[in-house]
């Protein structure tokens, strides 16, 4: 595997951890559409890892048309998402933004899209620029860049944790975005090899200290759901091997040959009340927890 693959191969998982975590925890329309930009960034880079290791041109071939099937999502996805965040008065831009990219997609299927490969640094068919390649190029960044143009006006007028949380999306984004562009360039015989797009994960890392730092997801839920679900499923898991390996003797005398219901019984109820003893138990502590922002928001209205 050479080192393209391998670094491909890193940023799907970096991406996918991330997206996994984002969605679980998504509390509103601008968390979800970020969790939906790290799958489309997880699922372009899939595509590019199995570019890398394909040894023939039909199968390098398929794989970056895999790619480039997903890639409009990505700037799509993070405009959606600075438009959420920003709280844009700009329907008609989103609606043109999905609606050129969506259009886009077919095009990666047109003949003239990608028409051979050439092997560069001796390990990767790459394939070369075409002009409807350059096309799809030039919309990509294009995107990225009025999302980048939005976030940035948004950071200078912002206050709080709020510009904090900002701040932290600019670098973070920048960050993955320099370092995944560089992709795009080998198919113009210019010689830098693509490795770059490791900057994604170091994007993965900030933003998982953002979200806790700054609350980019709220953090204080999230350690509750996680908190409650592990003490209710060790006690509906724990139960009855506590029957089973500490008990026995006394269960043995009590119930004779018998004795093995007791566990099994006890797993069978416990496993079938324990979604509900967590939802409860859940229900009530977010209940608490945010005791205070539901009284600032009746006050409010």
């Amino acid at each position: 595997m050479n080192a393209f693959a391998l670094i491909s191969l890193s940023v799907s998982v970096c991406c996918s951890i991330l997206a996994i975590f984002i969605l679980k925890f998504a509390r509103n329309r601008t968390q979800k559409f970020w969790g939906f930009f790290n799958i489309a960034v997880a699922l372009w880079s899939a595509g590019l890892f199995g570019a890398g290791i394909s040894s023939t041109q039909t199968g390098a071939i398929i794989f970056w048309k895999l790619a480039y099937t997903v890639g409009p999502f990505v700037p799509i996805f993070f405009y959606h998402f600075t438009y959420s965040f920003c709280e844009l008065n700009k329907g008609k831009v989103i609606r043109l933004v999905y609606g050129i990219g969506i259009a886009l997609i077919p095009l990666v299927y047109y003949q003239g899209f990608i028409t051979s490969t050439i092997k560069l640094f001796d390990s990767i068919l790459y394939h070369k620029a075409t002009l409807f390649y350059s096309v799809y190029i030039g919309y990509v960044c294009f995107v990225a860049l009025i999302a980048f143009y939005e976030l940035y006006k948004f950071n200078r007028i912002s206050t709080g944790i709020k510009k904090n949380q900002a701040m932290y999306l600019f670098g973070s984004f920048l960050l993955g975005w320099s370092g995944g562009v560089t992709t795009f360039v080998p198919p113009y015989n210019v010689p830098i090899y693509p490795v770059w797009h490791i900057s994604i994960c170091f994007y993965t890392i900030f933003m998982t200290y953002a979200i806790f730092k700054y609350r980019l997801i709220d953090i204080e839920i999230v350690i509750t759901r996680t908190g409650i679900f592990l003490a209710v499923y060790s006690m509906v898991l724990g139960m009855p091997f506590a029957l089973a390996f500490g008990w026995r003797e006394q269960l043995k005398n009590l119930l004779g040959e018998i004795w093995w219901l007791a566990p099994l019984i006890s797993s069978t109820v416990l496993a079938t009340a324990g979604p509900f003893i967590f939802l409860y138990i859940q229900r009530k502590a977010e209940d608490k927890l945010l005791e205070e922002q539901r009284r600032y928001q009746a006050a409010l209205r």
